[in-house]
C-alpha cells in the first residue's frame, strides 16, 4: 500500500511549515487523536486507496488483485477508481481506518466499485 503512516507528530510539524508558507492545509489523511481506554491518545488516520482488480484464466475468468494504489483524498480515489475500471477487469475505491499507534487496521469502507469487482469485497 506505499508508505507506511506517518506519526502524528510528524503530520502536525508538516502541516505546521505548511500553514508558515501561508499554504493552504494539505488534502491528503484525515488525522484525528482519539482517548484510549487506557488514559493516553491513539492517532487514528484516514487512508483512501484504489484497488484495482483484473481476469486471470482462461477457462475460469477468476479476479484477481493488482497493486492497491494510495492516493491523497476521497475524490482523488473515486476518480482513479473510475479511470482504473476502464483499462482492467473493475477497481474500488477504499476508506481505511488505521490505528497509527499500533499499525492496526479499524475499518475499511468500500466508497464505490467500478467495473468488476468480487461479491465479497465490502465483507472483508
Amino acid at each position: 500500500m506505499g508508505a507506511p503512516f506517518a506519526s502524528l507528530e510528524v503530520v502536525l510539524l508538516m502541516l505546521e511549515k505548511h500553514l508558515a508558507r501561508g499554504l493552504p492545509p494539505h488534502p491528503g489523511p484525515e488525522v484525528r487523536a482519539t482517548p484510549d481506554n487506557k488514559g493516553g491518545m491513539m492517532t487514528i488516520q484516514t487512508a483512501f486507496v484504489v484497488q484495482p482488480f483484473t481476469f486471470e484464466g482462461r477457462k475460469r475468468r477468476r479476479l484477481v488483485p493488482l497493486p492497491k494504489r494510495e492516493v491523497q483524498s476521497r475524490e482523488h480515489a473515486l476518480h482513479q477508481a473510475e479511470y482504473l475500471a476502464t483499462r482492467r477487469a473493475g477497481a474500488a475505491a477504499l476508506a481505511l481506518t488505521v490505528d497509527t499507534a499500533s499499525g492496526t487496521m479499524r475499518q475499511m469502507r468500500v466508497l464505490a466499485c467500478f467495473g468488476a469487482v468480487p461479491d465479497d469485497l465490502g465483507a472483508a
